[in-house]
């Protein structure tokens, strides 16, 4: 199916897992009104707003957002790959069973999962900040554009939500934390730096895998915990600032390297395994 001219969709196409076409097509604005199942891609290149007070979900080989989504305020399933061009905005819950490749910032007043690879194609904010403990951010791996250096991400589940990052993070320049209560990474490695800019009282910031940094490690001066459970490399002098609890290394053969020197004058108590080189 395809269109020009924009599409006011009030019936749905197919029925859960059901295609009801092959796929769909539609040039300008779209209002959707029911729930869209294709047995391959769905493409909208105008702005795609919810207008029915009522969960929608779109299900595809890969459903492309050119020109971005306003969710009315409802949850959003993506059944499939998401490709965006620009902002989605205004969803309550957003669920992505696929990769994404976002060339847009991404606003929630609820949870918001990713189960595949992200893709960054240009900076983006992913914004959770509803206020409650169910905002949290739950991701797999991150990459920037085809291992690229030029993208950052924002992270920002607000001060009830938390932030889950279970794959390799690659090919970032910058990796920022605004606002969580508590975030869980595996291995990060970015060209330059890592920051948290916020934490609730008693968060835990915490890496299972080897952090690599080639700028700096950039701490809010706030009670939150940090532990580092593996190797560390960063380039830049580090001044942990935190008023918490400070672990760096898990076990004696992890190699924790500061280069540009170690401040850690701050935290209530300091744990230390491994060789600082």
């Amino acid at each position: 199916i395809s269109g020009s001219g924009g599409l006011d969709l009030n019936a749905a196409i197919g029925s859960g897992a059901t295609a009801g076409a092959t796929s769909l097509a539609v040039t300008g604005a779209t209002a959707l009104g029911a729930d869209v199942t294709t047995s391959g891609a769905q493409t909208y290149t105008g702005l795609v707003t919810a207008d029915v007070a009522a969960k929608r979900t779109l299900t595809g080989s890969t459903i492309t957002l050119t020109g971005g989504l306003d969710g009315g305020a409802q949850a959003l399933d993506i059944a499939g790959d998401l490709i965006t061009g620009a902002a989605m905005t205004n969803i309550t819950v957003l669920d992505v069973s696929g990769t994404a490749r976002l060339g847009g910032s991404v606003t929630t007043a609820d949870s918001l999962t990713i189960d595949g690879t992200l893709t960054l194609t240009t900076n983006i904010t992913l914004d959770s900040t509803g206020n409650d403990a169910t905002d949290d951010i739950t991701l797999a791996a991150i990459s920037g554009t085809d291992g690229g250096a030029t993208e950052s991400l924002v992270l920002d589940a607000g001060a009830a939500g938390a932030i889950s990052v279970s794959g390799a993070v690659t090919g970032l320049e910058d990796l920022s934390l605004t606002l969580s209560d508590g975030a869980t990474f595996a291995a990060v490695t970015l060209n330059n730096d890592f920051t948290i800019t916020g934490a609730t009282t008693g968060a835990n910031i915490t890496f299972n895998g080897n952090l690599s940094l080639g700028g700096d490690f950039i701490t809010a001066a706030s009670n939150y915990n940090i532990a580092i459970n593996e190797d560390i490399t960063v380039a830049d002098q580090v001044t942990f600032t935190n008023t918490g609890l400070l672990v760096l290394g898990n076990g004696t053969d992890d190699i924790l390297t500061f280069t540009g020197g170690l401040v850690a004058t701050a935290p209530s108590a300091i744990t230390l395994n491994g060789k600082i080189i």
